[in-house]
């Protein structure tokens, strides 16, 4: 699945500016790719806006911080939790991903 962001806030700006480049399709083609703490903040934002998406939206979360563990900026994931108020399931996936041998 691909999404497309029309970014025009100051958080979707930064993001696209923290973006990697990544060539695709045998190397004929190049398409920057969110860093994995950015794809957490909008599946953060996705969950907030549609309840219904939670389970999904959180089991993804904690599929991308077992991939990425050990190279996950932790204060930035904070920053995007707290703006919608979920400092409790920051602590709480944080304390997960660090227990995970």
């Amino acid at each position: 699945m691909v999404d497309f962001l029309h970014a025009f806030r100051k958080y979707s700006l930064k993001m696209l500016e923290g973006a990697g480049r990544r060539k695709i399709f045998g190397e004929d083609l190049t398409v920057k790719v969110l860093m994995p703490e950015d794809i957490i903040g909008l599946k953060v934002q996705s969950l907030v806006n549609d309840p219904l998406r939670a389970m999904r939206e959180y089991a993804d979360i904690e599929a991308i911080l077992s991939f990425y563990k050990g190279k996950i900026n932790w204060e930035t994931l904070e920053e995007y939790f707290s703006l919608f108020n979920l400092d409790g399931k920051f602590k709480e996936l944080k304390e997960r991903a660090e227990n995970v041998e």
